[in-house]
C-alpha cells in the first residue's frame, strides 16, 4: 500500500510543481494568457474525470 500511494503522492508534486512553473512563465505576458492557461487546465481536467469514470 506504501508503494502505491508513494508513486501517486510524487506524481501529484510533480504536477503541482509544474503548474506552478507555467504560471509563472505565464506570468511574463498578459493577464489573458494566464486565464487561458486556467481554462485549459480545467477542460483537460473535466476530459480526465469523464474518461476515468467510465474506465
Amino acid at each position: 500500500m506504501l508503494k502505491i500511494g508513494l508513486s501517486n503522492s510524487i506524481s501529484q508534486i510533480i504536477m503541482s510543481f509544474s503548474n506552478i512553473l507555467l504560471n509563472n512563465l505565464a506570468a511574463g505576458y498578459e493577464d489573458y494568457v494566464i486565464s487561458a492557461y486556467g481554462v485549459a487546465g480545467k477542460l483537460i481536467s473535466m476530459v480526465y474525470m469523464i474518461t476515468v469514470g467510465y474506465i
